[in-house]
């Protein structure tokens, strides 16, 4: 069916515009006991390309229309710096835009991060993967560099075919004008709610400057193992779950910074695998669903949390999740064909002034007692974003990277916040 590639679907387009106008790429990082053989990486990079098609592909207009192609694509970069902290290389890469016209869609960094440890850094382009799709990659990445069945000459997978786009799986009701339709009464019902309840407001922004001239800010916090336990044990007491509680802390502490009661948007990740995606489906398979809350100094954490999974299931039930993003994807795509990626972001960032999101994706768990000790994931926040976290869960602890668009919010705020956001947590945790 794709003997040479595919046209992008509507959410790989959003990705491609956002990236455009200001960047849209993730890392994923994993640190890994003693030293890495750079050879053996490289012949895990052929065999990862050949199990997941659309990381080894390029993005380039023929006929009209943006298209994966595998035609011409280099072997994936791999980049071998001084030894370096994870936060620093991790920001380097964010900083650098992959050629994604040259292809391919996946760059590796390996660097000494201390004397016995190594640390791998995986950058997507996020038309080509999520953070399931990507944590799924990464790791069979690493069981392949230690193990003797997979090399740079006897790769395993086939390159048969690349993944349906999301809109493929999606039901015929979300779908042309009829679901755009439907779209616009579900927004419009919940929009006249909100501003009945008062307008949400935007993240103060410390400085003005072109979104395509802002830097990645980062700050990587962890909870230990007994931190992460005690978090997991009163989120379920509670009535809530960790992203629920995640969430809470982070809009408390935007909220903080005012000292009174704000509106605030947060924009949530949905993972559509097992909502009409099939369950091992690559790629981009999210959605994204937005909640409002009116938070304040004193807010108390757990009601918060409360809400924020409360407002979650009720969209997901409403089945939102399978409208938002490939909904809004199709409008921008046609608005950008009038306006261009930078002035078409813009409009955006009229349109959704929020400006914090949560990410839980990527698979929890794993055991350190293998050669991989750590896993973790970094982002660049796409406009009309300028400050979010992601969360990831490895061998019992919990990884909480905050990332934020320099210079419209500085280093020093971010930081604040961040920390804000970890303190607001754990002092809200039982003790038991």
């Amino acid at each position: 069916m794709f003997d040479d590639g595919r046209p992008l679907g509507a959410v790989e387009h959003l990705y491609r515009l956002l990236d455009d106008a200001g960047g849209a790429r993730f890392a994923v990082v994993a640190r890994l006991r003693g030293p890495a053989d750079p050879e053996r990486l490289r012949g895990a990079l052929v065999g990862l390309r050949e199990r997941h098609p659309l990381l080894g592909c390029r993005v380039d207009r023929r006929g009209g229309a943006l298209a994966f192609r595998r035609s011409g694509v280099p072997e994936t970069p791999l980049t071998l710096p001084e030894p370096e902290g994870w936060p620093d290389g991790v920001l380097n890469e964010l900083a650098r835009p992959l050629d994604v016209g040259r292809g391919p869609l996946l760059r590796a960094r390996l660097a000494a991060s201390e004397p016995d440890s190594s640390t791998i850094t995986l950058t997507f382009d996020h038309c080509a993967a999520d953070g399931r799709a990507a944590s799924r990659a990464a790791i069979e990445l690493f069981d392949a560099m230690i193990s003797e069945a997979i090399s740079s000459t006897d790769p395993v997978g086939s390159f048969e075919s690349l993944q349906p786009s999301l809109e493929t799986f999606l039901p015929a009701r979300t779908k042309g004008l009829r679901g755009l339709l439907r779209y616009w009464a579900l927004q419009t019902r919940r929009s006249l709610g909100h501003l009945l309840r008062g307008p949400p407001r935007r993240l103060r922004a410390d400085a003005r400057a072109p979104w395509w001239d802002h830097r990645p800010g980062l700050a990587a916090l962890e909870l230990d193992r007994d931190q992460t336990g005690r978090l997991l044990r009163t989120a379920r007491r509670r009535g809530t779950t960790i992203h629920g509680a995640l969430c809470a802390a982070q809009l408390r502490a935007v909220a903080g910074e005012s000292g009174r009661r704000r509106r605030l948007m947060l924009s949530h990740p949905a993972d559509l695998r097992g909502r009409g995606v099939p369950e091992d489906a690559g790629g981009l398979q999210i959605s994204g669903l937005d909640t409002l809350h009116r938070v304040g100094p004193d807010t108390e954490q757990w009601p918060l949390a409360q809400a924020v999974r409360r407002d979650l299931d009720r969209a997901l039930d409403r089945g939102e999740g399978r409208w938002t993003l490939p909904v809004i994807a199709a409008a921008c795509r046609r608005l950008a064909g009038l306006l261009g990626a930078r002035r078409t972001a813009r409009v955006m960032s009229l349109a959704a002034p929020y400006a914090t999101t949560v990410s839980n994706l990527g698979d929890l768990g794993g055991s350190d007692q293998g050669p991989l000790t750590d896993l973790r994931f970094a982002f660049c926040p796409p406009p009309p974003f300028l400050f979010g976290s992601i969360a990831s869960t490895w061998a019992g602890r919990l990884a909480w990277t905050f990332c934020w668009r320099e210079p419209a919010v500085s280093a020093e705020r971010g930081q604040r916040l961040a920390d804000r956001s970890l303190a607001l947590l754990l002092e809200s945790l039982d003790k038991g």
